[in-house]
């Protein structure tokens, strides 16, 4: 195994299975965070780890159980 690249996002994936990856290779990631509340975030990744975009803060408060990308 070698070491590629690397990328810094918000929080902690929210659980084994919010992670993804597209036809085109980009990765989804959905984190939570925990300060100064719960916070949920999807975060879109390109194959080089650059950001394509993001929704940031979704409903504050308020805690995703599952996902599912299609």
């Amino acid at each position: 195994m070698t070491y590629v690249d690397s990328a810094l996002i918000p929080g902690s994936p929210l659980t084994q299975r919010s992670m993804s990856e597209d036809s085109d290779s980009n990765f989804r990631i959905l984190t939570k965070t925990w300060m100064p509340q719960v916070a949920t975030h999807l975060v879109v990744l390109d194959k080089e780890l650059h950001k394509l975009g993001s929704l940031l803060h979704i409903e504050p408060g308020e805690e995703f159980k599952a996902s599912r990308f299609i």
